[in-house]
Parts: structure tokens; C-alpha cells; sequence
């Protein structure tokens, strides 16, 4: 019994272990590129814009098509500006002051294999993770939307708080490999921590048995978002991000409201 008992642990340890990431042997590589200077410093990003809007709108699926722009000026700031086109029109305009931004070493992660078992569920990653070149950048920032809502009338949001900011490109060759491998952490990313103040128009509800109809409310809350572009050195590139969060609406209603925005297109890099 003390056999099958030490057996069946053994087995389930080693279930366990394969469910986690299995990082390479030593293995002798070749840097082949690590060059962080040759980020465009311009992108334009068209892309879809799919949301749940705070307050009173009529479009079923709220979508928007956008054009972006983030212009990187040095390492002083970068600022951004663009248009919504759809269930929301308007401008946006926005920035982020660097008060860090410095090319470190960071840690990068080179997946050499996968492995999946035959039920599709384990699946085992040879990888080898080694410092190289990064430029990181942090500082506040400052976003604003000020247009219309289909029907929902006049709309402004100001979003202000943390941007933290990475920029990466590196790729190595394992001894014995004939073609280098990207690093999983190539790219531009973006996650910014804000408060949200927004000035929207009111839902219409039944108070005490008596109809409401909306006038103008205030939001107050918080967001989180991420965006980021995949090979921002090229001319063009993939580009996707996600704004997560909720907003207090003040008023006679006084519900609390998602923000969520779903975002994904093309980077023009420049």
C-alpha cells in the first residue's frame, strides 16, 4: 500500500509539473539583434473600436472606427491625438510626460518548443530566458474625449494618472540553429492606471413610480488600460488594446456603470 501511495503522489507531482512552463538547459546562444534605437517615432493606427458607453445611447452594438496617432518626442514626452467615427463621435487628444525613460536590461523569454499531450490540455514549453536591452518608460499622463454619443448627446471624459511604457526588440540563435527566434516580449506596450471624470447625459428611469427623463450627470471612476503594437520598427505592424474599469454616476439613478473597450487594427509606423 505504502508503494501504490507513494506511487500515485509521484504521478500526481509530476502532473502538476507538467502543467507549468519547463525552462531550457544551458544552451549556448548568439545574439543576433538587440537594436531598441530603430523604433519608429511615429504611429498612426487605424482600428475598430468595439464598447459599453456610460450613460444614454441607442446604437445596439456600439462601434467606432479610429484613427491614432502617438508621436514620441525624445525622452522628454509623447503625445497622442485622433478622431472616433460611428456610435461615438468626437476627438481625443492626450500625453505622457517621461519622467523615467532609460535603456535597462530587462529579462526576455525565447520559446524554443511546445509540446501538447493527446487530450490538447498539457501543454509543456522549452524556453530560455536571458537579459538584453530594453527602454522602459513611466510618468503621468492625461487623456481626453470630448464629441457625441448616438443618442446620447454631448459626451467629455478626462482620464489622467500613470503610464508605464516598454519598448523591446531582440532575437537570439541557439547553438546549432540555422534561423534566429524572436523574444515573446518584442514590441511596444502601454498600461495606463487613471482616474476617470466624465460629463454624460443621464439614462431615463422609473423613481418611485414616476418616469425620470435624463439630464446631464457627472461619472467618477478608475480604468485601466493596455494597447500595444507588435513590430512598431516596421512600416506596419498589428495593433490591439483593452480598457477595463467602472465608473459612479451621480444623480437621481445613482448606478455604477462598466467601462470596457475593445480595440484592435493596424500600426502605420513612421
Amino acid at each position: 500500500m505504502k508503494i501504490i501511495a507513494k506511487s500515485l503522489c509521484l504521478s500526481f507531482i509530476a502532473t502538476l509539473l507538467l502543467q507549468f512552463p519547463i525552462k531550457a538547459q544551458t544552451t549556448k546562444v548568439e545574439v543576433v539583434d538587440n537594436d531598441i534605437e530603430n523604433f519608429k517615432k511615429l504611429q498612426i493606427r487605424p482600428h475598430f473600436d468595439f464598447f459599453i458607453p456610460a450613460g444614454e445611447y441607442s446604437s445596439p452594438l456600439p462601434t467606432n472606427f479610429n484613427i491614432d496617432a502617438q508621436y514620441w518626442m525624445g525622452s522628454i514626452w509623447d503625445a497622442r491625438a485622433g478622431i472616433k467615427l460611428g456610435s461615438m463621435n468626437g476627438f481625443t487628444a492626450g500625453g505622457t510626460l517621461h519622467l523615467k525613460d532609460r535603456v535597462t536590461d530587462r529579462a526576455h523569454k525565447f520559446v524554443l518548443s511546445r509540446t501538447t499531450s493527446n487530450s490538447g490540455r498539457t501543454e509543456t514549453v522549452n524556453y530560455i530566458k536571458k537579459n538584453m536591452k530594453a527602454r522602459v518608460i513611466s510618468g503621468p499622463c492625461a487623456d481626453v474625449f470630448i464629441g457625441n454619443i448616438k443618442g446620447g448627446g454631448f459626451h467629455t471624459q478626462l482620464a489622467f494618472g500613470l503610464d508605464f511604457q516598454r519598448m523591446s526588440k531582440a532575437s537570439i540563435k541557439p547553438e546549432g540553429w540555422q534561423n534566429p527566434i524572436q523574444a515573446s516580449s518584442n514590441g511596444w506596450y502601454s498600461l495606463k492606471l487613471q482616474a476617470v471624470v466624465q460629463s454624460l447625459t443621464a439614462e431615463s428611469a422609473v423613481i418611485n413610480y414616476k418616469m425620470v427623463i435624463g439630464g446631464r450627470e457627472m461619472g467618477f471612476g478608475g480604468q485601466a488600460d493596455v494597447s500595444g503594437s507588435l513590430r512598431p520598427w516596421k512600416k506596419a505592424t498589428l495593433h490591439a488594446g483593452l480598457s477595463m474599469g467602472a465608473i459612479k454616476v451621480t444623480g437621481v439613478t445613482g448606478s455604477v456603470k462598466p467601462i470596457l473597450s475593445i480595440r484592435f487594427g493596424m500600426a502605420f509606423c513612421q
